[in-house]
C-alpha cells in the first residue's frame, strides 16, 4: 500500500502528516525549526498556467494581515514545484462543523453562525479593500481557530479587482460549482459581490446542513445557479430565524445588484440577533418532522402530529414552531392540548382538508413524534450551549442530568439553581443542589404522594406489588399519573423515580419514611460474605495498573485453596482478571470451573455470562450462545437486573455475530431498559455501547451515532476507560461511514490509540486498522503506512472476532485504494476464520469484498438477519463495498 512522493521537508519546513489534496496542490501539517506549525501547501502537476495563480496566490496572502485570513509564512520551491506555507489553523473546516452543528442546541447553531458570518464579512471587507475578490468562499475555505475564530484560507483562485483577470476565458469554471456566484458561469463580468454570494452559500449549509442547491452534477448545480431560486432555509429547519433567513437569500440574490453594497451592509444586517429559540440539544429529529410536516401542507395534504412525552419535555414549545413556521408561509397549522379540538380537526383532516393539527392529544393514525428524555450527551451539549465557561463540565453534566432525569424542563431548573452568581455564561454546582420542582409536583393528590415517596426511599427499581405492600394504598393509578407529569418511569426491573430531584421532596411528604425504608430493606436479598485479603491485593493491583502482575498470585491462591466457596469466588476473580487482560481461554476455563460451586443464581449468572462471552472471544459461538441463555436465565431466577444486564449484552453481541441483527437489536433494547433503572452509571454505559455497536452493525448508522454519544459521555461520567476507549472507536466507525468522515474518524482515535489501557474486548486492534481506513481517506500516505505498521498485529491477536475485524478494516482501506491482492489476502482470511467461528455477521462483508477482489459477482445477501422495512434495506445497503 506505499505510495511514494511524500516530501521529508519542504524549505525549512519538515512534513508531519497531510492535511488533504486537492487537484491543485497537497497540503501538510509541517513544523519549522524553532517548532512552530504550519500548513504547507505544494503544487501538484505544475503547469504554467497553475504556476501562475499559485504565484497569485502567494502574491494575495503576502499583502494580508488579518486576524480572520490565513497569514502566510513563507515561500519556496522543492522539487521543481513552488510551496508557501501558511498559518496552520487547528480546527476543523466548516463542512466537519456543519455536521457538528445539527447536533447542538438551535440557538447555539444561530448564535455560532451569526458570529462565524461577522468574522466572514470583516475578512472579505478586508480583502474588498485591498482590491482582492477570493472568487471561491465555501464551507471548505473556511476553518475554525482554537480561540473560535473564523479563517478565510485558500487564495487560489483570487484576482485583483484593479487588474484584468487572466483567467477571464474560463471563469466560468473557476471556484466550486457547489457554491460559484451566476456570473461566473454566465460570462457576465465579476467582482468583489462574487464573494457574497459564496458566503450566502456557506452560511446556508451552516444553518440547514445542505447546499442551496442540492445534486453532485456540475452541469445541473450550474443551471440551478443560473435558474432556480433557493429553498428557503426555514423550510429546511423551522428554528431558522426570519432575520438571518432574509440576509442569506439576499446574498444568494442572481443579480450582483440585488446583493448587498458592501460587506459592512451585510454585517449591520447579520447583527446580534435574538435566541428565541429552542436551547436544548436533541430535539433536532422533532424539527425536521415538523418540517416536513409544514412542506406537505403547502403541498396541499394535511396531517396531524401527535406530540408525546411528560411535562417539560418541550412539546408547547414545539407546537409553537409548528405555528410560527406555517404562519411564515401563511398555512393554516391548529396547535391544541384541548381534547374536543383536537378530534375536531382530525376529523377535518381525515375529510381532506389542508390544515396541520399539532397536538398532545392521541389521535388514531396520526404520526407520533416522541420527546423522550434527553440522553446524557444532548444534557453535557446543551449544558456547553448555555454556559461555555464551566468547568469540567464533564461532571456538571453527569449531575445535572441525574437530577433532571434528562426532562428539558427540569434541567433548565437545575441549570438555573447552579448559574454562578458572576453570570450564567459558567455553571458551579452547589454542596446542596434546590431546584424548583413545584410545575411537576403541584396539586398531588394523597395516594400520589405516598407511592411518589416510597419511590424517593427506594434505592432501587420497585414492582408494583411491592410498593403497594408498603404504602398500603392502591398504586397503578398513581403511578399513571406520575408517569404522565414526568415525576416516575417504569423500566423493565420496576418502578423509579424520573429524576433526583424530586427524591427530596417527596421524601419529605411521607409519613414515617424510616419505616418504609426499613420494609423495603428487609425484602431485599443479602448474604454477601467478607472480603477476602486475596481478592482485596488483587483489586489494588488491578487499580495501579498492573493486572498482568495479580494472575500468578491468584493462580497460588485458587490452587492451594481447600474451602470450596472461596476458591470458586477467587476463580471468578481470575476469570475476570484474563477477561481484563485478553486472554479468553484462561477466562472461559476459571469461570466454568467456578460454576459448580456458586450457590446463587446471581453467582451463577455471572458466571455463565463471563463464560460465554469469552467463548464468544475465543470464536466458539454455539458454547457461547448456550453459556449465555443459561446466565440470562439464572439472573431472571435471581431477580438481579444487574446481572440480567451482563447476561443480555453479551448475549446481543454474541446474537449479532451469528447474524440474527433483529433478535440482536431486541435483546440490547431490553438491556438498555433494565439498565436505565439501576442508578449505575458503568452499568448503563457498558449497555448503551452495546446496543451502538449492534445498530453499527445492522448499517443504522444515524441512530448508532447518537446512541454511541451517549455511551461516551456515561463512560466519560463513570470514569470508565475501558468503555470510553469502545465508545471512541466505535464512534469512529460511524464517521467512516459519512462523506468526508475521515477527518472526524481521526479526531475520535488520535487520545486513544496512543495508551497502554485495559482492553478487554480487542477495541484497540480495531481502533488501528480504522486508523488505517482514515488515512486512506485523507490521502495521507506517509499516515497510512505508519498506521499500517501497529494495525496488522491484530490480524494475530488471540480473540477471534477482533481479528475477524480488523481483517475487514484493513481490507476496506485497500479497497479504497484499489489494491486488489492485499484485499483479496484479508478478507479472504477473515471470510475463512469468520465461517470458521459460525460469524455469519462477517462472513457476509468479507465475502463481498473478496468478490470485488476477484471481480466476480457479488453472493447474495444473507436472509437470516430478521429485518423488516427500513432496518433491513439500511442493513442490506450497508454490505455494499463498491
Amino acid at each position: 500500500m506505499a505510495e511514494p512522493g511524500a516530501p521529508e521537508t519542504l524549505g525549512p519546513w519538515r512534513t508531519e502528516r497531510e492535511l488533504g489534496r486537492g487537484g491543485m496542490a497537497v497540503v501538510y501539517a509541517a513544523r519549522g525549526p524553532g517548532g512552530g506549525a504550519a500548513a504547507v501547501k505544494w503544487l501538484v502537476r505544475p503547469t504554467p498556467a497553475r504556476r501562475a495563480r499559485f504565484a497569485d496566490e502567494a502574491r494575495f496572502l503576502s499583502r494580508m494581515a488579518h486576524p480572520n485570513v490565513a497569514r502566510l509564512l513563507g515561500q519556496g520551491e522543492e522539487a521543481g514545484r513552488p510551496w508557501i506555507a501558511l498559518e496552520l489553523v487547528a480546527g476543523p473546516d466548516l463542512r466537519l462543523y456543519a455536521e457538528k452543528l445539527r447536533n447542538r442546541p438551535p440557538s447555539e447553531r444561530v448564535s455560532r453562525v451569526r458570529g462565524i458570518a461577522r468574522d466572514l464579512t470583516r475578512a472579505l471587507a478586508y480583502l474588498h479593500a485591498e482590491g482582492v475578490a477570493h472568487r471561491d468562499v465555501k464551507p471548505a475555505n473556511v476553518l475554525l481557530a482554537e480561540d473560535g475564530r473564523a479563517v478565510l484560507t485558500d487564495f487560489g483562485v483570487a484576482f485583483s479587482v484593479d487588474e484584468e483577470d487572466a483567467d477571464a476565458a474560463s471563469a466560468a469554471w473557476i471556484g466550486t460549482a457547489a457554491y460559484g456566484a451566476p456570473e461566473q458561469f454566465s460570462g457576465r463580468p465579476v467582482d468583489v459581490r462574487v464573494d457574497q454570494y459564496g458566503l450566502g452559500g456557506t452560511l446556508y449549509h451552516l444553518l440547514t446542513g445542505r447546499r442551496p442547491f442540492p445534486g453532485d452534477d456540475p452541469a445541473s448545480l450550474v443551471r440551478a445557479h443560473l435558474e432556480d431560486v433557493p429553498r428557503p432555509p426555514s423550510r429546511l429547519d423551522p428554528t431558522v430565524p426570519p432575520d438571518l433567513e432574509r440576509v442569506v437569500l439576499r446574498l444568494l440574490a442572481k443579480d450582483p445588484a440585488a446583493r448587498y453594497p458592501d460587506m459592512a451592509a451585510v454585517e449591520a444586517a447579520i447583527g446580534a440577533g435574538d435566541v428565541d429559540t429552542m436551547p436544548f440539544a436533541g430535539r433536532q429529529v422533532h424539527v425536521d418532522a415538523v418540517a416536513r410536516a409544514v412542506e406537505r401542507l403547502a403541498e396541499g395534504e394535511g396531517s396531524v402530529l401527535v406530540l408525546q412525552g411528560a411535562r417539560g419535555s418541550g412539546r408547547h414549545w414545539l407546537q409553537a414552531l409548528a405555528r410560527d413556521a406555517a404562519a411564515r408561509r401563511d398555512l393554516a397549522c391548529v396547535a391544541t392540548d384541548d381534547a374536543e379540538t383536537a378530534q375536531a380537526v382530525a376529523r377535518r383532516v381525515a375529510a381532506g382538508e389542508t390544515v396541520l393539527l399539532v397536538t398532545t392529544v392521541q389521535v388514531p393514525g396520526a404520526e407520533v413524534l416522541d420527546l423522550a428524555p434527553l440522553g446524557l450527551a444532548d444534557v453535557r451539549r446543551t449544558l456547553y450551549a448555555m454556559a461555555p465557561g464551566t468547568q469540567d463540565l464533564a461532571r456538571v453534566a453527569e449531575r445535572l442530568h441525574r437530577e433532571s432525569g434528562g426532562n428539558a424542563g427540569l434541567l433548565l431548573a437545575c441549570a438555573q439553581a447552579c448559574a454562578a452568581p458572576e453570570g450564567p455564561a459558567r455553571l458551579v454546582l452547589p454542596e446542596t443542589l434546590v431546584v424548583d420542582t413545584a410545575p411537576w409536583l403541584h396539586d398531588l393528590d394523597l395516594d400520589a404522594r405516598v407511592v411518589g415517596g416510597v419511590l424517593a426511599i427506594a434505592a432501587l427499581p420497585i414492582r408494583v406489588d411491592d410498593i403497594e405492600a408498603v404504602a398500603h394504598t392502591p398504586a397503578h393509578a398513581a403511578l399513571d399519573g406520575l408517569l404522565a407529569r414526568g415525576v416516575a418511569r417504569s423500566t423493565e426491573a420496576g418502578w423509579t423515580l424520573a429524576a433526583e430531584a424530586f427524591r427530596a421532596p417527596l421524601r419529605q411528604g411521607v409519613p414515617e419514611p424510616d419505616a418504609i425504608a426499613r420494609a423495603l430493606e428487609a425484602m431485599r436479598p443479602h448474604g454477601e460474605e467478607g472480603p477476602d485479603p486475596v481478592l482485596v491485593e488483587v483489586s489494588r493491583l488491578r487499580a495501579t495498573g498492573r493486572a498482568r502482575e495479580a494472575v500468578p498470585g491468584l493462580e497460588a491462591a485458587v490452587e492451594t485453596c481447600e474451602d470450596p466457596s472461596v476458591r470458586a469466588s477467587r476463580l471468578m476473580a481470575l476469570g475476570a482478571l484474563r477477561w481484563s487482560i485478553g486472554e479468553p481461554t484462561g477466562a472461559r476455563e476459571a469461570f466454568q470451573a467456578a460454576m459448580p460451586a456458586l450457590a446463587t443464581p446471581s453467582a451463577r449468572s455471572r458466571a455463565a455470562a463471563g463464560a460465554g462471552a469469552a467463548a464468544l472471544q475465543e470464536g466458539d459461538l454455539p458454547a457461547a450462545l448456550d453459556l449465555l441463555v443459561v446466565a440470562r436465565a439464572e439472573a431472571e431466577i435471581a431477580a438481579d437486573p444487574a446481572r440480567q444486564v451482563l447476561a443480555l449484552v453479551n448475549l446481543a453481541e454474541a446474537r449479532a455475530l451469528a447474524g440474527e441483527l433483529g433478535e440482536a437489536l431486541r435483546v440490547a433494547r431490553r438491556a438498555v431498559a433494565l439498565a436505565e433503572g439501576l442508578r449505575d452509571r458503568a452499568i448503563e454505559c457498558m449497555a448503551v455501547r452495546h446496543l451502538g455497536q449492534v445498530l453499527l452493525d445492522a448499517g443504522q448508522f444515524a441512530e448508532a451515532a447518537g446512541v454511541l454519544a451517549d455511551a461516551s459521555a456515561l463512560a466519560h461520567a463513570a470514569d470508565v476507560a475501558d468503555e470510553r476507549l469502545a465508545a471512541h472507536v466505535l464512534r469512529a466507525a460511524c464517521s467512516l461511514r459519512t462523506p468526508g468522515g475521515a477527518a472526524a474518524a481521526m479526531d475520535r482515535l488520535s487520545p486513544w490509540l496512543g495508551r497502554a489501557a485495559l482492553d478487554a474486548e480487542g477495541f484497540l486492534p480495531r481502533g488501528r486498522a480504522m486508523w488505517v481506513r482514515a488515512a486512506v481517506g485523507l490521502g495521507d500516505a506517509r499516515m497510512r503506512e505508519r498506521a499500517l505498521q501497529g494495525a496488522v498485529g491484530g490480524l494475530s491477536d488471540p480473540r477471534a472476532h477482533v481479528r475477524v475485524r480488523v481483517g475487514l478494516e484493513l481490507a476496506l482501506a485497500g479497497r479504497a485504494l484499489g489494491a486488489r491482492e492485499q484485499v483479496r489476502a484479508w478478507a479472504a482470511a477473515a471470510r475463512d476464520e469468520a465461517r470458521r467461528c459460525g460469524f455469519a455477521l462477517l462472513v457476509a462483508p468479507a465475502a463481498s469484498l473478496c468478490a470485488w477482489a476477484d471481480g466476480s459477482p457479488v453472493p447474495p445477501a444473507p436472509e437470516r438477519h430478521g429485518l423488516d422495512g427500513a432496518a433491513r434495506d439500511a442493513y442490506l445497503a450497508s454490505l455494499q463495498v463498491g
